[in-house]
This record gives structure tokens, C-alpha cells and sequence, in this order.
């Protein structure tokens, strides 16, 4: 069906409040339209279609910028599990992150607790470490954590000597691979809430973790002191 001729057009009518215009719609019967003549009803420019919206103010590009330079660590995951923190710290201690953690996701997928790693086969183990190098170390010092967790588990209550000196005593200060890399891990997602606060560590990752957990932490009472309560 072809759209009806314009009832209005032509017939002087350009004073009106409206003109009404007919057209075809699906079900066989005109549709209205109705046009106002003292409005404009042109098509929106591209421009302002697609205008960005207005940019952030420094505070909030600020706290962007830091949570994107946050390093997403593993060790923020498991905190909750201190043997699977103590595994996944033996595994990345001088190997990437790329490497290591697939592995520890499948160490702890088949050994996921103290007493099942305990008993784990030795050459699997070390067939599965193979490619983080070292593997007869790692492998004998993931059997060994294993049964001394077992033998003597850790409790947030009781304070362990450090074995590396002037170091603050942890909870798993006496487990094997408990070495700095662990034990700031531990003290920075697994310690009392303000812990994390007095480390100072040697890993880059960890730094730079925590040199952008402080800053957000700024911005935060920044903020906060703006506002008025």
C-alpha cells in the first residue's frame, strides 16, 4: 500500500498548530504523525550523538589510575587458606607468575590440603614442577610443609620466631619455605588489619602493591575530610 498523499499539504494551512501527515503502517490502516511548525525536527549531528561524557575530576582519575596499577597477586585470593598461600610462595619464589600459577591451580586442584600434598607422589610432583626448574627442591619442600603443617599447624594466637634475623615473628615463621617472600605475603594479606601497613618488602610486585593500596588509601581520607558531615 502506498502512504496517502499529505491531507494538509497545499491547502494554505501553514498558520495551524499542527500538520498532520498519514502513512502506512503495518496493519493496512494510516498512522498519524503529528509536526509542530514552531519546532525544529532535524536529525541530532553526530557530534553531539556522540559527544564523550564529561571527564573525571583529578580525585577519581586518581583512584583510576591507582586501582589499575594495582597488581592483581594471588595472594590476595587465597588469603584465607595459609597453606595454599605458603604452596603458591614456594612455587613463584624465582619464577614468574605465568608459570607458577597455573601449576599451583593444579597442585592445589589435585593436593588441595596438608594431609592430601603429604602423600602426594614425588616424581608426579616434580614432573609437574619441572618447568619452574628446581622441581626436586620444590617438590621436597612442598612434602615437607605439608607434614610439619600437619604436625605443628599455625593459629593466629601463637607467634613464631623468624628465622631470618630482625624480622617480626608470624604465625608460620617456623614452617618450611617460610622464607621473605612467604612471610611478607603473609603479613600483608594475612595478617592483623594494620600489618600490612609496617612491611617493607624486596619483591617489586608486593612494593608496587602496596605503594598503591597507601595511595588509595590518601585519596580515601582525602575525601573524606571534603566532606561535610
Amino acid at each position: 500500500m502506498r502512504p496517502r498523499a499529505n491531507a494538509a499539504a497545499g491547502c494554505g494551512c501553514a498558520d495551524q498548530a499542527s500538520v498532520v501527515t498519514m502513512t502506512a503502517s503495518t496493519s493496512g490502516m494510516p498512522s498519524t504523525t503529528v509536526y509542530s511548525p514552531y519546532f525544529s525536527y532535524s536529525t541530532p549531528s553526530s557530534s553531539i550523538v556522540d559527544s564523550p561524557t564529561s571527564s573525571p575530576g583529578p580525585r577519581t582519575s586518581m583512584a583510576y589510575r591507582l586501582n589499575k596499577a594495582k597488581p592483581q597477586l594471588i595472594q590476595d585470593e587465597i588469603a584465607d587458606d595459609w597453606f595454599q598461600l605458603l604452596v603458591v610462595t614456594t612455587l613463584l619464589n624465582k619464577a614468574s607468575g605465568v608459570l607458577a600459577i597455573p601449576i599451583f591451580r593444579e597442585i592445589i586442584r589435585l593436593w588441595p590440603t596438608p594431609s592430601l600434598m603429604a602423600n602426594a607422589p614425588m616424581q608426579r610432583l616434580q614432573e609437574m614442577l619441572n618447568p619452574l626448574g628446581l622441581s626436586a627442591t620444590r617438590a621436597e619442600r612442598l612434602v615437607s610443609l605439608s607434614q610439619e603443617y600437619l604436625l605443628d599447624p599455625p593459629t593466629s594466637d601463637k607467634m613464631r620466631r623468624s628465622r631470618i634475623p630482625n624480622y617480626p615473628g608470624t604465625p608460620i615463621s617456623h614452617l618450611p619455605g617460610a622464607g621473605r617472600y612467604a612471610l611478607d605475603s603473609w603479613r600483608i594479606f594475612c595478617g592483623p588489619a594494620d600489618e600490612w601497613q609496617h612491611v617493607n618488602p624486596t619483591d617489586k610486585p608486593l612494593r608496587k602493591y602496596l605503594v598503591c593500596q597507601i595511595g588509595l588509601i590518601i585519596q580515601e581520607a582525602s575525601f573524606s575530610s571534603e566532606v561535610p558531615l
